[in-house]
């Protein structure tokens, strides 16, 4: 579970004002589109998500390898990534020298990586936008580089705006879902874990939207974590294919996760589907900013619980080694 050095982590790094000057040029272009990749997927989606509901211009996520093949040369592109050493970051990059991309942004808190090295290198460093590393962390999923990475985004986001204060975050209301995230988190996994053999079954992630900012932060999580990987879907486009399908297996397991706009749809699928499956509730007390923190602060508890119910506690599973030593999947 997550614990108050966490909520110290944040607060201080997600509450305190922060301006980011380069921000500001993002007014220059038609919208922006964020890449990254593992864990860093779940900050990528936020800052796209933020800067399409608080700035509301167009945003967008990508995978490295879908970049390269479909650049979008109209957005400023920002490249998230911890430690930018991983190969994916520095295809990247490159790509982005060779097309002369003078605009694009590296979000990172490694200012010594390899990204940020080869664009010192180019002369790009000014592009560099960097917070401190965090202290490494070994429990279920290195939670702590998804904190500081979203916060520097919240920050980064914030800054293009020309009413920062609309980003403000109110301490005592992170408090709250905090602590209620912890709450609704063992309530969740208690209910998992009363399901015969659900560490074998399909997980089912039901939100609003493909993808969206809620589900990727579940798959991401979870997939990292190596409890199992969800499939997310569109809480409305889940189809009577999808529904025949999973009458002939009976091996799924939904999780429905709903906030404010979408409580009326969710409520019609948990009644009909109860009915012959288990179905697995969340309700958000948000569809803004709140409601993202307090699902990414829902995942991460459930994680550490589903964990620790195999033996694991505070600590990540074990590594197939044959899976673990494979290396070198190609370069983008």
């Amino acid at each position: 579970m997550l614990t108050d050095n966490d909520l110290h982590l944040i607060t201080e790094r997600l509450c305190q004002p922060n301006f980011i000057p380069i921000s500001k040029e993002l007014d220059k272009k038609l919208g922006t589109v964020w890449i990254a990749s593992g864990l860093a997927k779940i900050s990528a989606f936020y800052g796209s998500f933020l800067m399409e509901k608080y700035a509301q211009r167009f945003s967008r996520f990508s995978t490295p390898l879908s970049y390269v093949q479909l650049p979008t040369p109209q957005c400023t592109p920002i490249l998230i990534s911890l430690r930018g050493k991983h190969p994916d970051s520095i295809s990247v990059i490159n790509h982005f020298l060779d097309k002369n991309r003078v605009d694009a942004i590296f979000l990172t808190a490694d200012a010594m990586g390899g990204v940020a090295s080869i664009m010192k290198d180019n002369k790009r460093a000014n592009n560099i936008i960097c917070t401190e590393l965090p202290s490494r962390d070994k429990r279920t999923v290195n939670f702590n580089s998804i904190f500081i990475l979203n916060s520097l985004i919240h920050h980064f986001v914030a800054s293009s705006l020309d009413r920062r204060e609309s980003l403000n975050i109110d301490v005592k209301k992170l408090k709250k879902i905090f602590e209620k995230s912890q709450t609704i988190a063992s309530d969740l996994v208690s209910e998992i874990l009363n399901i015969k053999d659900w560490s074998t079954k399909q997980f089912i992630i039901l939100s609003n939207g493909i993808p969206s900012e809620i589900g990727i932060t579940w798959q991401s999580i979870m997939s990292e974590a190596g409890l199992f990987t969800p499939v997310c879907s569109d809480l409305k486009d889940y189809t009577h294919g999808d529904h025949s399908a999973a009458v002939r297996t009976r091996e799924n397991i939904y999780i429905v996760i709903s906030h404010p706009k979408t409580r009326l749809i969710s409520d019609i699928f948990c009644e009909r589907f109860s009915l012959l499956f288990p179905v697995l509730y969340v309700n958000l007390d948000d569809s803004g900013v709140y409601g993202f923190w307090q699902n990414l602060f829902l995942a991460m508890n459930c994680a550490s619980l589903l964990t620790a119910s195999l033996g694991y506690t505070n600590q990540r599973l074990p590594k197939h080694p044959t899976v673990h030593n494979w290396r070198g999947w190609g370069d983008i």
